[in-house]
């Protein structure tokens, strides 16, 4: 059993190099907590792209979470699985760009794993980017405001999805782009009084949602906290 996805040159044609990019990627990646591409088609007819993937009945990670928060045990068993599968794209020098929720998916088995590479792409250790790609409630606030940024911007996201897992909703309630915005550079990220999670656990949340990406955790402190 595989999962087709069905992308149209024809009506997307100025995405054109970051779907070729995103095949790229994924075919030469291979770890547990990755989905596998087993096969690329292209149909030169209809100008289509078929990506051949890893089929997941359980859907993604949002559709799992249902607005719930997660026990501590819980959250720490899936941010580790998390962590390792961006470990494993960091040592190939891979920066996700998109990270979240639904694009994490959920084996029969309960185990986590990264999908959707259309905004990935290869960096160097001191390369900075400037293009603006990703989803707004999970997107590092050093990209929303156009600014230059480097492959730390991956640990915001990790931070907010962590959050969600732990509270069962993310941190801002924004109706657009600038009123997140707004809400990021105002208001200080608080857990509800009736969350409660241990010290290391706070301490690893806080840590990854720095809004200065300088103060923010660095990934090697990432995979080495307790």
């Amino acid at each position: 059993m595989v999962a087709i996805k069905e992308i149209c040159l024809d009506t997307l044609s100025k995405y054109k190099d970051s779907i070729k990019r995103e095949t790229k990627i994924m075919k030469n990646l291979d770890h547990p907590n990755i989905v596998t591409l087993h096969d690329t088609i292209i149909d030169d007819t209809t100008d289509n792209i078929y990506l051949v993937l890893e089929y997941f009945e359980r859907g993604d990670f949002s559709k799992f979470l249902k607005k719930r928060p997660l026990k501590e045990k819980f959250a720490k068993k899936y941010l580790k699985q998390l962590a390792d599968g961006l470990k494993y794209l960091l040592e190939n020098k891979i920066i996700h760009r998109d990270l979240k929720p639904q694009n994490i998916l959920v084996s029969s088995l309960g185990d986590i794993k990264i999908t959707d590479f259309g905004f990935a792409r290869y960096f160097d250790n001191d390369m900075v980017i400037q293009t603006i790609c990703g989803s707004p409630m999970y997107m590092a606030p050093e990209i929303m405001k156009k600014k230059k940024y480097d492959f730390k911007s991956d640990l915001w996201s990790v931070g907010i999805i962590f959050y969600e897992m732990l509270v069962g909703r993310t941190p801002f309630k924004a109706k657009n782009i600038f009123d997140l915005m707004r809400q990021i550079d105002k208001n200080n990220i608080k857990l509800p009084e009736d969350i409660h999670i241990s010290y290391d656990c706070k301490d690893l949340l806080f840590k990854l949602l720095k809004k200065d990406p300088e103060d923010r955790v660095s990934w090697e402190d990432f995979f080495n906290h307790p």
